[in-house]
Parts: C-alpha cells; structure tokens; sequence
C-alpha cells in the first residue's frame, strides 16, 4: 500500500478503463465491516458490468 498521493498519479496515467473506490473505515486491509461491505459492493458492480459487456 502507498500513500493515496503518491497512487494517484500513477492511476491517472493508467490507459485503460477504470473507477477508484475509496473505502471509508476500513484500514490497510478492509477487515472492518463498513470496509468490507463497500468492497464487496463494489467488486459486485464491476462484475456486473463486465458481465453486461460479455
């Protein structure tokens, strides 16, 4: 993990299609409920719409 400025650029520079998704408290590993379910979340919508592009 780094620091958020110090990802971002490196993401912004990233060619492809993508979304960031910031998990609010949730620490380096999201093991707290909050965390988990909004990466659960959003895991699920990005299969979702993979599947939709099939």
């Amino acid at each position: 993990m780094t620091p958020y400025r110090f990802s971002k650029p490196f993401y912004d520079h990233l060619p492809s299609r993508k979304e960031s998704v910031i998990l609010e408290g949730a620490g380096h590993f999201p093991i707290e409920q909050q965390g988990l379910e909004q990466m659960i979340a959003a895991v699920l919508a990005f299969l979702r719409r993979v599947e939709d592009e099939l």
